[in-house]
């Protein structure tokens, strides 16, 4: 579950990449979120996509990290979007060590931040994490981006101590991206 929200701050970290600084007139919507993670680094994991006050689709998480996450675990993303009734890969970010994405990424985690005690920084240490009512900040969205079905897959692998590559954390977002204007 750590990286249930985290996935969102990836594909949020996509559209950044694609327009950071342009105006946009579009929201998003989450419409399913598939977490699988291995016991050995996450426990306790609960996650839940919730409407709040405003109507906007917020996700509130809690999980337990259970062992360090660093420089060991790799990140992989890929996003697909929907065509003729196909989801057509349109983006795909090859692995990258954990903390490295961290690095990169400090604004988008600076702002989840301030829905719970997620740390910002690498390593990330056994600890309890609660989100609460965290939503995707449609600023990310290029302004000239279509309406469209996105659909994301993260995988979070990392070196055991044996040697071999665990899949820690697979993540399978769908979101629905909307014009506003």
């Amino acid at each position: 579950m750590f990286f249930t929200t985290a996935s969102l701050l990836w594909l949020s970290h996509l559209f950044t990449h694609l327009a950071w600084g342009q105006a946009r007139q579009f929201d998003m919507q989450l419409e399913d979120l598939r977490i699988f993670g291995h016991s050995d680094y996450f426990d306790n994991a609960y996650g839940e996509l919730e409407m709040n006050d405003d109507d906007q689709l917020v996700a509130n998480v809690r999980f337990e990290i259970r062992q360090n996450l660093d420089d060991l675990c790799n990140v992989r993303f890929k996003a697909y979007r929907l065509r003729n009734g196909e989801y057509l890969e349109f983006y795909e970010r090859q692995a990258v060590s954990l903390c490295d994405f961290v690095e990169q990424n400090q604004i988008i985690l600076t702002d989840l931040a301030q829905y719970g005690n997620l740390p910002s920084h690498c390593p990330y240490t056994p600890k309890d994490i609660q989100i609460n009512g965290y939503r995707l900040d449609p600023k990310v969205f290029p302004d000239d981006l279509s309406s469209m079905d996105v659909k994301a897959d993260t995988v979070i692998s990392c070196k055991s101590d044996n040697g071999e590559n665990v899949e820690a954390l697979k993540i399978f977002a769908k979101i629905r991206i909307v014009d506003i204007a």
